[in-house]
């Protein structure tokens, strides 16, 4: 527009403020030289420009080219008479940034916005979920994973949906909620990820991610006729640009290819209800995630007791339902969960994350200290250890056949409806509670 101006003087310059579209300016016959000097030093010092207008305002912002940033600004606190507009000095355009219903940043929007949410996240959960509100004090998993729910994860997840995030700053995300998560379980940051999200029952922010872009898909699709406009740009949008494009639809693209969905434009022309299009958005996502969880427990070294088959995003795993609400008996999960997900401080343990010089039990002296020697075969804890298998016999008589002291024994006392332990000892249990109940008393007690 400026150019424009300066090529022709009879030009009328429109104008905009807060309230009125557009309008002719008052004084057609602008200095146009005094223009001409601006485009100089524009395009001196910067790559792009934008004008705000209004009565009580009326400035330029500038956008400067990176090698030249440092120069200008220089000159604009040095010699601010140089660059003005109107008699009033320019600044620059990542000094004002100008709020339109969704952030805008020119060059950095996916780091900006994932910033503000990550600290907005942070806020709420030290707010909610102080370090005393974990698996090892006495909470519930069960009981953080609904608060999570309903207040956690919408406070990381607003308006993600309608953002182009890329890959790095979704790992962020997912990094920030997975160490909540942990902190819900009273679980070390070396436990592997894949173990958390299906023993907690959540979904990765990530793929809550996907879901909500592919459930705004289906409203949009559908939306009223005073939305109509909304929609159309959205099907010209899928018509024109490709899977690479940054707007929504190319983000909406690229997640229903992900998931093996229809293409977006193929569903823009024939909708679903919303309510039926976003349950099977989520069933599709889940059992995508539950799958490729599964498969990255199936090959973790340090998870060869957790036999994720049963296991899915959407709810704990069963030893954190049968522990119930009971503060005592939450404590002791936890420590079982620590033995599950390998996580225990064993010898062996601590000689793999470099806290001790050796996998040497510190009771026995036997050279290799692991979960089996801990729970199994130390000679100095067999007095605890043969008054809880007297218990476990009783309520499940198969287990005489199979007393041997090996990893099926150990999963029988952690878990003991695993798919893992031999049919006859996974169904011969009299009563299913008890015997949780027995198996957390049994590794407490130890």
């Amino acid at each position: 527009g400026l150019e424009t101006m300066a090529g022709h003087p009879t030009s009328i310059l429109c104008v905009a403020d807060d309230e009125t579209p557009s309008t002719s300016s008052p004084s057609p016959r602008i200095a146009i030289s005094d223009m001409q000097v601006l485009l100089l030093a524009v395009e001196t010092h910067g790559t792009s420009f934008h004008i705000s207008y209004g009565v009580p305002k009326c400035k330029l912002l500038v956008s400067a080219r990176p090698s030249k940033k440092k120069q200008t600004l220089e000159i604009l606190q040095n010699e601010p008479e140089s660059l003005t507009f109107f008699n009033k000095p320019v600044s620059l355009v990542e000094d004002n940034y100008i709020h339109l219903g969704v952030p805008q940043s020119l060059h950095n929007q996916s780091k900006v916005s994932t910033d503000h949410r990550l600290g907005k996240g942070q806020a709420m959960t030290y707010l909610m979920q102080p370090t005393t509100k974990n698996a090892y004090l006495g909470v519930s998993p069960i009981t953080n994973n609904h608060l999570s729910r309903c207040y956690l994860l919408p406070i990381f997840m607003f308006g993600l949906e309608t953002q182009n995030i890329n890959l790095l700053d979704l790992d962020r995300f997912d990094v920030e909620y997975r160490c909540v998560l942990k902190g819900m379980l009273s679980l070390p940051d070396s436990v592997a990820s894949c173990a958390v999200y299906l023993t907690m029952g959540q979904l990765p922010i990530t793929a809550e991610r996907d879901i909500e872009v592919l459930a705004l898909l289906g409203q949009l699709a559908a939306c009223p006729s005073d939305l109509q406009n909304i929609t159309e740009i959205v099907k010209r949008n899928l018509t024109i640009y490709d899977i690479d494009f940054p707007g929504f639809s190319g983000v909406a693209r690229r997640t229903a290819a992900l998931y093996g969905l229809p293409d977006p434009l193929q569903y823009m022309e024939y909708p679903w209800v919303p309510k039926r299009w976003r349950a099977h958005v989520r069933e599709t996502v889940t059992s995508y995630w539950n799958t490729l969880l599964r498969e990255k427990v199936e090959v973790c070294d340090s998870l060869n007791l957790l036999d994720p088959s049963r296991l899915t995003t959407s709810s704990p795993h069963p030893i954190w339902k049968h522990a119930g609400s009971d503060a005592l008996s939450v404590k002791k999960t936890c420590v079982v969960s620590w033995l599950l997900l390998g996580v225990f401080q064993t010898g062996e343990r601590l000689l793999t994350t470099k806290k001790a010089n050796s996998a040497q039990c510190v009771l026995c002296h036997c050279l290799l200290d692991d979960r089996l020697h801990f729970m199994l075969s130390c000679p100095l804890l067999n007095d605890t250890r043969e008054e809880f298998i007297c218990q476990m016999v009783a309520n499940c008589p198969p287990l005489m056949n199979h007393l041997e002291f090996n990893e099926k024994f150990l999963i029988a006392i952690i878990d003991p409806e695993s798919p893992k332990l031999p049919l006859d000892i996974s169904t011969g249990w009299i009563d299913i509670p008890s015997a949780y109940q027995i198996g957390r008393n049994f590794v407490y007690s130890m």
